[in-house]
């Protein structure tokens, strides 16, 4: 649904197993859903965001992306600056 996914999109993991397909179908353009990532991310208020790029995927995920082993693991304050901070490790930017 979107181009990249990252620590704003990791939040979603908070959303109960079978509420999560509820949610792509509530929200079925990007814009919507990911104004509900940043909505999610305000309610949250994460203390530390963290994404793993151990094994990144490259390609049209998550069921048909190539795995691209990366050996990274990422730690910020702030959603945002990580996600700019990740693009130099394969990534649109």
């Amino acid at each position: 649904m979107t181009r990249i996914t990252g620590a704003i999109k990791n939040q979603f993991g908070c959303i109960p197993g079978i509420l999560k397909s509820e949610f792509h179908t509530r929200m079925p353009n990007k814009d919507m859903f990911s104004q509900m990532l940043v909505d999610l991310n305000l309610l949250i208020e994460p203390r530390l965001y963290i994404m793993d790029g151990i094994v990144a995927m490259e390609g049209n995920g998550p069921r048909n992306g190539t795995p691209r082993p990366m050996h990274v693991l990422l730690f910020s304050t702030d959603p945002v600056a990580l996600g700019r901070h990740r693009l130099p490790y394969g990534g649109v930017g």
